[in-house]
C-alpha cells in the first residue's frame, strides 16, 4: 500500500468517524422534539400541567429513551392554562462533539408546538 492511498484512507476514516459523530447531534435533536411535542400535547389536553411539570415529563419521557442530554439544558413554556394560545416548549442547550482531536461545541435550540384546535 502506497503512502498516498494510506493517507485518503486516513482522510476517509476521519470523515466517517466526524459525520457519525454529528450525526448523533442530530438524532439527539430529533429525539428531544419528539418528546417536547408529545408532551406539549399532552399539556395542551390536561389544563392542570404546569411548566414545571412538562419539564419534568420531557425529562423522564428522554431517559425512558435512553437518550443522552446535555447537563445545561433549558426549558421555556409559553401558553399554558389559555386554551386560546398554542403551547411552545423550547429547549435550549450545548451539545458537544467529540472530534478526539477537537471538541466542538454546539449551541442548539429546538422547539416543539402544540396548536390550539
Amino acid at each position: 500500500m502506497s503512502i498516498s492511498s494510506l493517507i485518503k484512507l486516513v482522510i476517509l476514516g476521519a470523515a466517517l468517524y466526524s459525520g457519525v459523530q454529528y450525526a448523533k447531534v442530530y438524532i439527539h435533536k430529533t429525539q428531544l422534539a419528539k418528546a417536547m411535542g408529545d408532551e406539549a400535547l399532552d399539556a395542551r389536553r390536561d389544563r392542570g400541567t404546569t411548566a414545571d411539570g412538562l419539564e419534568r415529563n420531557v425529562l423522564a419521557r428522554i431517559n425512558a429513551d435512553a437518550t443522552e442530554l446535555p447537563e445545561d439544558i433549558e426549558f421555556l413554556v409559553e401558553g399554558l392554562g389559555d386554551p386560546e394560545d398554542d403551547v411552545v416548549v423550547t429547549a435550549t442547550y450545548t451539545e458537544v462533539v467529540n472530534l478526539i482531536v477537537w471538541k466542538h461545541r454546539m449551541k442548539m435550540s429546538v422547539e416543539a408546538r402544540a396548536d390550539a384546535p
